[in-house]
């Protein structure tokens, strides 16, 4: 699972998406700009992935706050809308 803000990998994340692909590794690329900041959709993509993957243990990676300042409330945004807390 990578998340970031802008639609292309770079660095470290192209890296690890690169790695997946060798290893034959489920990965799933959710960038802000490809879901108009919409964390519901992205949302619903990662539950696609998730199901469609018999995911059991999710790795989370992306670029460094530093590159992309925004990333961290994406990120938990798109997630507190996948997995919500129950109430």
């Amino acid at each position: 699972m990578i998340f970031s803000l802008a639609p292309a990998l770079t660095g470290g994340s192209a890296l690890t998406a690169g790695m997946a692909r060798k290893h034959r590794r489920p990965c799933l690329h959710l960038s802000r700009a490809a879901f108009a900041a919409d964390p519901t959709q992205a949302a619903g993509a990662l539950h696609a992935f998730v199901a469609a993957n018999s995911v059991t243990d999710l790795n989370i990676a992306g670029p460094r706050a530093s590159t992309e300042p925004e990333v961290a409330s994406w990120v938990a945004a798109v997630l507190e809308a996948a997995f919500p807390l129950p109430a």
